[in-house]
Formats: C-alpha cells, sequence, structure tokens
C-alpha cells in the first residue's frame, strides 16, 4: 500500500474545510448587506436580518402614516388606523410601506383607501364641527342608511414618519433628542367617476 502523499491530502479535505465557512459567509453577506440598505434607504432595521434593531427606536411598529383628506372647505386630518382596522388587505400594504417607505407603496395606500368605499362624517349629534376621528370610509348601500354625510373629495395627502435619536446641538456627545422625521409623501388626488385616481410625489 502506498503511502498518500500530503498534497492528495490537502485536496481530499479541502471541500470539507471550504463548506464550514459557508454559513458564516452568508451570514456576513445578508449583515453588510442589510446594514448598508438601512444607511442608504429607509428601510427599518428590523427588516432585512434585523441587525441592529435594538440599537435605535425605529422600529416598523413605531412609524406611524399621517393621513390628510383634501376637501373644498379645506383640509381634514383623520385617523388612518381606524380606517384600515377592519381592512386586513389594505392593513398589511400599509405595514409594508412602513418597513421600507417609497413614493409608490404609499400611493397604493393612497389608491385603496380611495378605492374602499365614500369618506363619510359620522360626527355624532350634538358635536360641534367635522372631525377626523368621525370620517368613516362606507360603502355606498351602507351610507345612504347610516346617517352619516358624504364628504366631497378633491384628494387625499399621506405621509410616513418615524421617531430618530438626534444631536442637541450642543457639546455634550450625550445630549441626544427624540424628534420625528417625515420619510416620504404623496397627494392621489380624487379622480371623476369611471377614472383611476392619480398621485403625486410630494417629496420628504
Amino acid at each position: 500500500m502506498s503511502a498518500s502523499s500530503p498534497a492528495s491530502g490537502v485536496e481530499r479535505w479541502r471541500p470539507r474545510q471550504l463548506l464550514a465557512f459557508v454559513a458564516p459567509a452568508l451570514l456576513c453577506a445578508v449583515a453588510l448587506t442589510q446594514l448598508v440598505a438601512v444607511g442608504q434607504t429607509p428601510l427599518s432595521r428590523w427588516k432585512g436580518g434585523g441587525f441592529g434593531m435594538y440599537s435605535g427606536v425605529d422600529s416598523v411598529r413605531a412609524r406611524w402614516i399621517r393621513a390628510v383628506l383634501v376637501t373644498p372647505s379645506g383640509e381634514l386630518p383623520l385617523s388612518f388606523d381606524r380606517l384600515v382596522d377592519d381592512r386586513p388587505g389594505l392593513a398589511h400594504v400599509a405595514r409594508n410601506a412602513r418597513s421600507l417607505p417609497d413614493a409608490n407603496s404609499l400611493a397604493a395606500v393612497g389608491r385603496g383607501l380611495m378605492a374602499a368605499g365614500l369618506f363619510a362624517d359620522c360626527t355624532p349629534t350634538g358635536v360641534r364641527g367635522v372631525s377626523g376621528h368621525y370620517v368613516k370610509l362606507l360603502p355606498p348601500r351602507q351610507l345612504r342608511t347610516s346617517g352619516c354625510r358624504r364628504l366631497a373629495v378633491t384628494g387625499l395627502v399621506l405621509e410616513i414618519w418615524r421617531y430618530d435619536y438626534r444631536s442637541g446641538g450642543g457639546k455634550d456627545p450625550g445630549d441626544r433628542r427624540l424628534v420625528g422625521e417625515k420619510l416620504v409623501a404623496v397627494a392621489v388626488e380624487a379622480a371623476p367617476p369611471g377614472s383611476r385616481a392619480t398621485e403625486q410625489d410630494g417629496g420628504t
């Protein structure tokens, strides 16, 4: 029996040795990609791998969507969560938009709201003025029997916001303040019956 040469032993074990580095290499690649994405895009640290998610307060749940209804008589802030609570599909689209905000995903939320029903003022009797807290999205048939008043709508403005810690501007490095930051905004115009709504990028 002939003895194996050192070279043949290296060739025999090299595949196994390389295989042991595959998982760590993939983990490092995912971590690097996610950290770069968080730094270059509005991706939440809690998504794309979750690396660094406990290093800040910017979780998806901490982000919120500000909705403003545009009417001929002025702007009316809405309770966005109330509008999507009983619409799981639309709530899912909104969660995705908060995870990685951009104009297209946020405009999809706006179009979904516009198509979900008619905006109606359901302010209780005795309460003065119109409050966005009492605005509901109702199907046309339900609106007729609800006792609510249909609102004339010309558009809808949506904004995604997040919290972040920023330097207070002093010499103390520990002087950091919790501030709100607008990530993206869009304006969706109400379309005439039979046509599609159009959206405009409102920038940041």
